[in-house]
This record gives structure tokens, C-alpha cells and sequence, in this order.
């Protein structure tokens, strides 16, 4: 049975980090009084600074002059909306009302009034992913892709009564706050097992004080590429005490928070960590468009061709994918880059199409990149 439960756990683990590709990223949830064309309007405008907040992985963007002129368009910007019951949030049987390239119903001249006892609802809309970051990089704000790493959270907290360790299948509270958060951030977040296996290799002091070795020991066997050690601290006041640590490619950074409650300790401490990430993976507008060469090894087919083709061509920091050059088993493509290329290899990293066979950087003009296709 003991041995059953691991391999369930493995399973849903393995599975949530193959989930690292969000698809659902132009999405955006909130919630209305009604469905009247005032209150669509408005949760338009709060649905895209939602959405601007997790394709930039800025909290604080939606004050800015180039946000706030997106954010009056964002009408504009919508591809589909549905209303959905707040307690049937997840039903599959929720009622489209509206698709651009599909009307279900006229909402534009009608205003739908909902049935009494349905007032509070959600409003869920799906923005136009092309015309949304085609706007954000005219705008020169960041653009956060698709793929984004797996981040490992080990959590310490303590308590009046006592102190513990997050684990992956208790303190559902706790566990709900962070998920909850960190979905509605586009962080994918795995929690580590704690079983004996990780009692073995660390401490819940380590984790309460950030002890590096301990934890990239017990950190190995899950497959994240960024490590987060955090504790809270519920103090005499009743304040949280926060302190959060990432540990990425050998290097280390921390920070400390205060909050007067869980919830917002959690989410204070998720919103600076995502900033954190973003900062080393959205890419950023440059004055002037760039170009790289990126050779690709191991394509040996017009299977193999197509699909690093379609791959290089969707990527967020490309304007342009051109194919130079062909040879037995080796493909040359030029890229026209609207960031740095240091932030496109970055992306490439985290995507399980290209892996990195040789790096010969100069300068950003005359940039050769040199990759694998993983078969």
C-alpha cells in the first residue's frame, strides 16, 4: 500500500510539472453583480489588468501609462466570455455567451439579465493572445511566455501551537492560498513529498533557515528548475513574519515581509517571487530589433524540419524565423529577436523541443547559437 501511494504521488507530481506549458495564459477570471453591459464592461477592464499582471509577471505594471492605455481597450482585446455560477466555477456545463469568431448570442444590443438567485457569478474571458502581445510589445512592456519554470516550494510555518512542514497532500488550507494565488500569477508551483525520503535529507530547520546544501540534496529527485525555501512566522502580534529564498543555477537570493494576515502574507510573498522569475525569463522590448543564427542539429526529417520551424516561429522574443541554411542533419535559422538573445536561450531552456549542444556567443549581430532537437 505504502508503495502504491508513492507511485500515485510520483504520477500526479510528474504529471503537474509536464504542466509547465500554461495554455490557459490569455484567460482571466472575475467576478460580477450582474450581467448587464456596465458590469461587462468594467470586468473587462479588471480581467485584463489580471491578465497584464501574469503575461508581464509585474504586480505593480497596471500603473503604468502604457498599461493603463491597454487597459482602456481591452473590450477590444476579447476573444470569448462565458458566465459561470460562483459555486460551479469548474462545471463543464457553463453557458457561452460570446465568441469573436462565433456569436452565441447578441450581448452587444441586449443587456442578459441573470436569474435572481444568480447574481454573484463569475465572468471568464479568454483574450486574442497575438493581439494582446503584439499590443504589449509596441507598448514596450515585458512578455512572459508559455513556458515558464517549475518552482519547488519548501515551507516552514510556525504557529502559536507549533511548527510544520508543507507538505504535497496536507494543510489543504495553506495549500489552497498558494495555489490559488500562484495559478491566478501563472507560477507552476510542486510541493515536495516530505516522506521519508526527504526526512532523511533535511530538516524542517534547514528549510526554516535556508540552508543551501540540505536543500538542493533533498531538491534533487524532483524535477524543478528553481528552488524556493520560505518560512512564516506568526508572531505575539498576530502579524506573519515572512522570509523567501530562491536558489537557481548555484546562486541565492532572499526577502523579508510582514502582513497582517495568512492570506496576505501568502500572496505578497508569491507576487514578489513572481516578479522575481519574470525578471530572468520575460523578454524585453529592445530600442532595436536583434538577430541571431541558431543551428539546429539532429533534424533529419521534413517532420523534424516542421516542427523546430513552428517552434522557433511561436516564440514570444522572435519577429521572425528565416530558414538560411540546410545540411545532412543541420538546419540554420535567422532569427529576428524584439529582446536579447540572452532571454531567448533562457526560453529555449525551459521548453523540451531544443537543448543547448554548443554556445558561441560574440556580439548580438553576428550571435550563433548551436542546438539539439530532442528526438
Amino acid at each position: 500500500m505504502k508503495r502504491f501511494f508513492w507511485s500515485i504521488s510520483l504520477f500526479f507530481l510528474v504529471s503537474y510539472v509536464s504542466a509547465a506549458t500554461l495554455e490557459n495564459l490569455y484567460d482571466a477570471t472575475v467576478t460580477v453583480e450582474s450581467q448587464s453591459a456596465a458590469d461587462r464592461e468594467l470586468a473587462f477592464s479588471l480581467a485584463f489588468e489580471q491578465l497584464l499582471i501574469k503575461v508581464t509577471g509585474q504586480p505593480d505594471i497596471v500603473q503604468t501609462d502604457s498599461a493603463k492605455t491597454l487597459v482602456s481597450k481591452a473590450a477590444g482585446f476579447v476573444r470569448s466570455f462565458r458566465y459561470a455560477p460562483i459555486e460551479q466555477k469548474t462545471n463543464n456545463e457553463v453557458i457561452v455567451l460570446w465568441d469573436k469568431n462565433n456569436a452565441v448570442a447578441n450581448v452587444e444590443s441586449d443587456d442578459l439579465q441573470p436569474a435572481e438567485e444568480a447574481i454573484k457569478q463569475y465572468l471568464i474571458v479568454s483574450f486574442d493572445e497575438k493581439a494582446v502581445s503584439n499590443a504589449m510589445w509596441q507598448a514596450k512592456l515585458p512578455v512572459w511566455g508559455k513556458s515558464r519554470p517549475t518552482t519547488l516550494l519548501w515551507l516552514a510555518f510556525q504557529d502559536s501551537k507549533q511548527r510544520l512542514l508543507l507538505n504535497a497532500n496536507q494543510q489543504i488550507e495553506l495549500r489552497t492560498l498558494l495555489d490559488q494565488h500562484s495559478s491566478k500569477r501563472g507560477l507552476p508551483l510542486i510541493y515536495p513529498l516530505v516522506d521519508e525520503q526527504d526526512q532523511a535529507n533535511i530538516k524542517i530547520n534547514d528549510v526554516w533557515n535556508g540552508f543551501n546544501v540540505p536543500l538542493e540534496m533533498a531538491s534533487a529527485r524532483y524535477p524543478a528548475e528553481i528552488i524556493v525555501a520560505a518560512r512564516l512566522l506568526l508572531n505575539q502580534d498576530n502579524h506573519w513574519q515572512t522570509v523567501w529564498r530562491i536558489y537557481r543555477d548555484g546562486e541565492s537570493e532572499f526577502w523579508q515581509m510582514n502582513a497582517p494576515d495568512l492570506q496576505q502574507a501568502v500572496e505578497l510573498g508569491l507576487d514578489e517571487l513572481t516578479q522575481r522569475i519574470a525578471k530572468l525569463y520575460a523578454s524585453i522590448p529592445m530600442a532595436e530589433d536583434g538577430t541571431v543564427f541558431v543551428h539546429v542539429e539532429d533534424v533529419k526529417s521534413v517532420v523534424d524540419y516542421h516542427r523546430v520551424s513552428q517552434y522557433l516561429s511561436g516564440l514570444n522574443a522572435v519577429t521572425n524565423a528565416e530558414l538560411v541554411q540546410t545540411s545532412p542533419h543541420e538546419v540554420i535559422f535567422r532569427l529576428d529577436l524584439r529582446s536579447d538573445a540572452k532571454q531567448l536561450k533562457q526560453t529555449i531552456a525551459l521548453g523540451k523541443t531544443l537543448v543547448v549542444s554548443e554556445d558561441l556567443d560574440t556580439d548580438l549581430q553576428d550571435a550563433r547559437i548551436t542546438y539539439r532537437l530532442i528526438q
